[in-house]
This record gives structure tokens, sequence and C-alpha cells, in this order.
């Protein structure tokens, strides 16, 4: 009898001992960092979109030219947003876009480019802030097209968090010569 009680006693001693009281004055963080736990706790990546994304969009004008526009999500670049909330760092990947535009004029290719921060950067003269910036939208400006007699289309860069972008035109000729022009900022929504 005195073995059970005696037995007894030790896994009741046992048992209250192991409360945790070695930690009760510890925060959060310092026994996360003890159990090697804290980096899957402290950091929240998140990729916008998650996955790959294309939008197809075939155009005829009255006038006979086709227009073929595909914008997809880049998935090797991105623009990062990083802020910090309840002691978590929070990482946005927000991906790239890229437009392919190819123009057939009489069944016979006129234009073909991918259109990207790249090909603004090349194609403009003057220097263009495009940092933190994504692609946003590509159109066909139907009215100005019909108006003018040139092909032109509509590319929107704005940073990531805004709505307000800044447009750029491509004025295609029929020859598949181009002109790039930069126009005020406006909502692209």
């Amino acid at each position: 009898m005195n073995k059970i009680l005696f037995f007894i006693f030790a896994i009741a001693i046992t048992c209250v001992s192991c409360d945790g009281r070695e930690r009760v004055h510890k925060s959060n963080t310092e026994i996360l960092l003890q159990n090697k736990l804290l980096d899957s706790f402290s950091e929240h990546v998140i990729y916008i979109p998650e996955t790959y994304t294309e939008i197809t969009t075939d155009t005829i004008l009255s006038d006979g030219t086709r227009i073929a526009i595909k914008l997809y999500s880049d998935m090797n670049t991105s623009v990062l947003k990083t802020f910090e909330k309840d002691a978590i760092q929070y990482k946005e990947h927000h991906r790239e876009f890229n437009a392919h535009i190819v123009v057939y004029k009489q069944d016979l290719e006129i234009f073909n480019e991918i259109i990207n921060k790249g090909f603004l950067s090349n194609s403009l003269l003057a220097s263009v802030n495009l940092k933190d910036t994504t692609l946003k939208n590509v159109k066909v400006d139907e009215m100005t097209s019909y108006l003018d007699n040139l092909l032109v289309i509509d590319l929107t860069f704005a940073k990531i968090d805004n709505i307000v972008g800044s447009v750029y035109k491509i004025y295609i000729e029929d020859t598949g010569k181009f002109i790039l022009r930069e126009q005020l900022q406006k909502e692209y929504i």
C-alpha cells in the first residue's frame, strides 16, 4: 500500500512540476524562437494573383483591321509590397502583367510586340518612372482609331494599391510603324 501511495505521490509531483512555470515570463516570440518556429509565424507571403492568369481579346474594326491582345501574368516578376501588422511581416508579391499584341491588316501581320515595362522604357525617350507599377489594362480605343484613321491602343500602368494610373497610347500606322505617347493620369476602372 505504501508503494502505491509513493508511486501516486511521485506522479503527482511530476505533473505539478511540468506546468510551464519556466515559460511564464517569456514572450511568445522568445518561445517560438527557442523552438525554431518563429519564421513560420512571423511572416505571411501572398502572391497576387496566386496562379497564372490570362485574358484574351480579339477585336475586328470596321476597316478589317484585326487586333489580338493576350494579357497574362508573368510568374517570374512581381512588385513587392511589405507591411507589418500585429508583429507579423506581410509580403505581397503583385505579379507583373505582359500584353502580347498582334495586329493584322488585310490578313498581313503588321505589328507583333510584347508590351511590358521594358517595352515602355525602350520606346520612350524621356525617363519613365514605372517603379512599383504594374500593367493594369490594355484596350483598343475604337473611337480615336476611327476618327484618326490610325489604330490606337491604350495601356494603363498603375501602382498596386491605386486606381489612378498613367495611360500610354500606341498609335499604329498601316505599315506597322508605331508611336508611343504618355497621356494624363486617369482612373482605370
